[in-house]
């Protein structure tokens, strides 16, 4: 008796669980956000920065699987703060939205440099707006050995 009480527990506080949107099975059925991936191109502009970082111009990539799961988002910048490709990886929702973290090695302007950071953001079929927070090591000419910068990033399907 006490075996069926306890499964018969469980199985109410798994359907409670469920039916209050607490479990995450994924994006809907049928959902296909291939359409938002492809190479945008973009510019950032410093929103908050404590050590001289620059605007940036660029593309960002995103690729993955059509449900929206495995997301890749690929930034390629080029401006004074440094140059090169932060990779992001994460989930795209059915709206376009999409959130994605990274870290590795970074060319910064004084040399080599790593960073770790999230990227924020909503595509379209045309347009791609986020935000892209970054903290940078080993910057040379800074107070601190790692500082945050984050970036407004919009762009337009290149």
């Amino acid at each position: 008796m006490r075996r069926l009480v306890g499964l018969a527990v469980a199985i109410a506080a798994a359907s409670i669980v469920a039916a209050c949107g607490l479990i995450d099975d994924g994006p809907p059925e049928g959902t296909d956000v291939s359409a938002l991936h492809g190479t945008y191109a973009v510019q950032g502009v410093v929103t908050q920065d404590d050590c001289g970082a620059s605007a940036f111009t660029g593309t960002l990539v995103l690729s993955g699987k059509a449900d929206g799961t495995s997301l890749i988002a690929t930034l390629t910048a080029q401006g004074a703060t440094g140059t090169g490709q932060r990779v992001y990886n994460g989930r795209m929702e059915p709206d376009g939205t999409f959130r994605a973290s990274g870290s590795g090695s970074m060319l910064l302007r004084s040399g080599a440099g790593s960073y770790g950071g999230t990227l924020l953001g909503k595509a379209s079929a045309e347009t791609i707006t986020a935000v892209e927070s970054l903290t940078l090591r080993q910057e040379a000419g800074c107070a601190s050995a790692s500082h945050t910068v984050v970036w407004a990033v919009n762009g337009r399907r290149g």
